[in-house]
């Protein structure tokens, strides 16, 4: 292991270009990772393809602990003081320890799982492959569920006392939080893979070929762009930027002020970290983007990065589909 190590540290070192973060440890797992790592505590919590759950050392990145859920893991964690929650690739959804990894209880759903929770005081809510939206308490009993047309392919975020998804049959649903029900609906007459965001009294979403604002009260269309091919947005600094060929900034009126061209990693949701925007290529380098489309460092590894990070004291650590997780001290 430590001399596979090396040999990872020194490719990266020889072929990382610019400024760039540095590589504090490195751990692989048996498979590719396409979600996130959550970090709580001393532990890095990570789900891999080879089937396991990962807590890592968050200083040293040595197993503490691996649970094998016999499927694949598509789900960043849920990480709550010591409790874990996660989907699978089976359609159930875990609740394990956060001391030892055990399993205190398994939800199931009809099919995969592979879009990341959101959680609030009330409860956990989570799409599946199965065309449902649930909301489940921390015991593990379904509170609701919506069930639309198609499967649920994206994340959560929340308006006041609405929660907000997508499913593939085009709709942008609101949801009641107490109850599951729908508050509005709208079409984007496109597959929906994005998360929402939330700016205001407004929610902006990218799909495919189109950028929207809804607002968020009642969900009435205030504008649809055309765009070039995108699913994810961010906002930062009172802009919204897609990944149209690379990195794309608008206005809140949806106006293109500005552009930084590569080829974007269409799986990847880029986030605000510090007070810039980490994103990916479609290949094997992430990106730290100022608001003015500044780059102000890369990282590359050997494959594609499919998911964001987490940060913790100045530390990043993500997943990568060469099987590694990497903990990295971002520049200052």
């Amino acid at each position: 292991m430590k001399s596979c190590n090396f040999l990872l540290l020194l490719f990266l070192t020889i072929f990382g270009c610019g400024n760039r973060p540095d590589v504090i440890w490195s751990f692989k797992t048996g498979g590719p990772i396409y979600h996130s790592p959550a970090v709580g505590g001393n532990k890095v919590i990570v789900g891999s393809n080879d089937q396991n759950v990962y807590a890592l050392d968050v200083q040293t990145g040595k197993v503490i602990w691996k649970t094998d859920l016999g499927e694949r893991i598509l789900m960043t964690p849920l990480v709550e003081e010591n409790s874990i929650y996660v989907g699978s690739a089976s359609g159930y959804f875990y609740h394990l320890d956060g001391k030892d990894g055990s399993v205190r209880w398994r939800f199931k759903t009809g099919a995969k799982l592979e879009f990341d929770p959101c959680a609030d005081n009330e409860g956990i809510y989570f799409g599946s492959h199965d065309g449902n939206f649930y909301k489940i308490t921390r015991e593990g009993q379904k509170l609701w569920a919506l069930e639309t047309n198609n499967v649920l392919t994206s994340s959560c975020t929340f308006y006041k006392d609405m929660v907000i998804t997508t499913a593939w049959d085009s709709n942008v649903y609101a949801l009641r939080r107490n109850t599951g029900e729908v508050v509005w609906k709208n079409s984007t007459k496109q597959y929906n893979y994005g998360i929402g965001v939330v700016v205001g009294d407004s929610i902006f979403y990218g799909t495919h070929d189109a950028f929207y604002r809804f607002d968020a009260t009642i969900g009435k269309t205030i504008f649809q762009k055309k765009a070039a091919y995108h699913s994810h947005v961010v906002a930062l600094q009172n802009f919204i930027f897609t990944e149209e060929n690379g990195l794309t900034k608008r206005s809140l009126d949806g106006q293109v002020l500005k552009n930084l061209r590569f080829t974007p990693s269409p799986e990847f949701v880029p986030v605000v970290v510090k007070d810039y925007i980490v994103t990916a290529d479609s290949v094997d380098t992430l990106y730290g983007i100022s608001a003015e489309l500044e780059i102000l460092w890369k990282f590359r590894a050997k494959n594609s990065f499919w998911s964001a990070g987490a940060l913790q004291d100045g530390i990043y650590y993500i997943g990568n589909r060469d099987t590694y997780v990497y903990a990295l001290r971002l520049p200052q």
